[in-house]
């Protein structure tokens, strides 16, 4: 999960207003809390990419199909209560499928749908490509399903392609279809397939790319290509009859969906720089990429790090005039370092580059 600092507005020194970006881009369940003073939330998901099929017959002239791309969808503004925790659920990408062939394998995964509270915001994910089987290529994977969404702004994913092979189809020509690209923010996932069977989808805003399919000269195999993030297809594999030997590698898998919440932090809840005391308090450097040190007229009874929003990040009790703080480990932004002595309390801006 990434956290990340939009907009940040400044006025005598005092936080007006900060929006904040936090994406959740891989597949696995989540909780969101609300924080203070926020009582509406963007959100945004993305499903999972379907996986790439590949061929479960000894035939080496029928190829696996892609996997379809993730639906899109979104809702701009989600009523919510400060302190309330949400459920967020990123959908994983479809797993391709290896060639198997004393019987039918399980067939290769769709992608998982993304979610925030499951009922308030859904994109669906994208379907399996197909496996080959005797003399019939694997179809493509539908892309997400608009119906399968739930949204005030949807879009459907990608549909991946067919595997391309048979008889009369020359070795170089025989591939794996490409998987479908995932719906974007402002429109549908592009289908596979162009301008050749094996192309994945291409990107659109916001989007992933469909992965390729398999392919090349005769007499190679090749597994097909995973999808791109956020919630691509993955492409079908192309197998080969080598010396007597099927060669067939897997199909692709589809990438992991992803959430985004975008939220503003209001002014009465703005962390703040603060002076109730006479000490004199010196923090250098100011910027810093790993660390900075605190120097005061008065003994430092206590120091704690905030980030923007006011959560808690470290805290220590140094008992002497001078201490130096490693934030290495934090991200690119803006913290304030608050510094109580026996005369008060003083809260100062600390930039991380």
């Amino acid at each position: 999960m990434k956290k990340v600092l939009l907009l940040l507005i400044c006025c005598s020194n005092v936080l007006i207003s900060q929006t904040i970006v936090q994406s959740y881009d891989t597949a696995g369940s989540y909780t969101f809390t609300v924080p203070a003073g926020v009582t509406f939330v963007k959100v945004e998901c993305w499903g999972g990419g379907g996986g790439g099929g590949a061929n479960n017959t000894w035939s080496p002239v029928v190829q696996g199909g892609g996997g379809g791309g993730g639906a899109y969808s979104r809702i701009d503004s989600v009523s919510v209560i400060p302190s309330t925790i949400h459920t967020i659920i990123v959908g994983n990408g479809g797993f391709g499928i290896p060639h198997f062939v004393s019987g039918y394998p399980a067939p290769p995964a769709p992608g998982g749908s993304s979610s925030f509270d499951s009922i308030v915001v859904t994109a669906a994910g994208g379907w399996f490509g197909g496996i080959a089987s005797d003399t019939t290529n694997g179809v493509g994977g539908l892309g997400g399903y608009s119906a399968n969404c739930i949204g005030t702004i949807i879009y459907a994913g990608g549909n991946g392609m067919s595997g391309a092979g048979g008889i009369g189809i020359s070795p170089p020509n025989r591939c794996g279809g490409g998987g479908g690209g995932s719906a974007g923010v402002d429109s549908s996932g592009n289908n596979a397939g162009v301008p050749f069977n094996y192309s994945g989808g291409i990107t659109v805003t916001g989007g992933g790319a469909g992965g390729m399919g398999g392919h090349g000269a005769a007499g190679t195999a090749v597994a097909g290509w995973p999808g791109n993030a956020p919630g691509g297809g993955g492409g079908g594999s192309r197998h080969q009859l080598i010396g007597g030997d099927i060669n067939a590698p897997s199909g692709g898998n589809g990438a992991d969906g992803k959430v985004r919440i975008t939220y503003t932090i209001p002014t009465a809840v703005g962390i703040q720089e603060i002076n109730n005391q006479q000490s004199q308090i010196e923090i250098f450097p100011n910027p810093t990429t790993t660390t900075f040190t605190i120097t005061s007229s008065d003994k430092i009874e206590s120091i704690k790090v905030y980030n923007i929003i006011g959560e808690l990040l470290f805290t220590e009790t140094p008992n002497n005039t001078q201490s130096t703080i490693n934030i290495s480990q934090f991200s690119k932004g803006i913290y304030f370092a608050e510094i109580k002595t026996e005369k008060g309390i003083v809260r100062k801006k600390v930039v991380k580059e």
